[in-house]
């Protein structure tokens, strides 16, 4: 599971990788401009946009209404308590900033 991905978004950002270099435009807006014309962009296309059956629209209400009435103070104890609060000693953000603890590899490694 480590090293499981999409392979189909894989080879959708390879596609579109090849119709203009990443850091140019936003991904989403030309994967839409150019679902017609690539099959596999097509299909991610539909893909993402389709909703699925098994989608249970009063789990989702459920879920809102939890949402509405613990997150905001859910996100505030988080934020305040122990993201800013962690991140913000300096001396932890240096060290994981010169020893690459903060690089995509890295992070990767820890999450998984």
């Amino acid at each position: 599971m480590k090293f499981s991905y999409d392979v189909l978004a894989e080879e959708c950002l390879n596609r579109l990788d090849i119709i203009s270099p990443p850091p140019s435009e936003e991904l989403p807006r030309k994967s839409k401009d150019h679902s017609s014309e690539d099959e596999t962009l097509g299909k991610l296309w539909e893909e993402v946009n389709t909703i699925p059956d098994w989608v249970d629209w009063d789990q989702i209400g459920r879920g809102q209404d939890v949402f509405y009435r613990y997150g905001g103070a859910a996100l505030t104890g988080l934020a305040y308590q122990s993201l800013l609060g962690g991140m913000g000693a300096a001396r932890v953000t240096e060290v994981l900033a010169r020893t690459g603890g903060f690089s995509a590899k890295v992070a990767k490694r820890r999450l998984f």
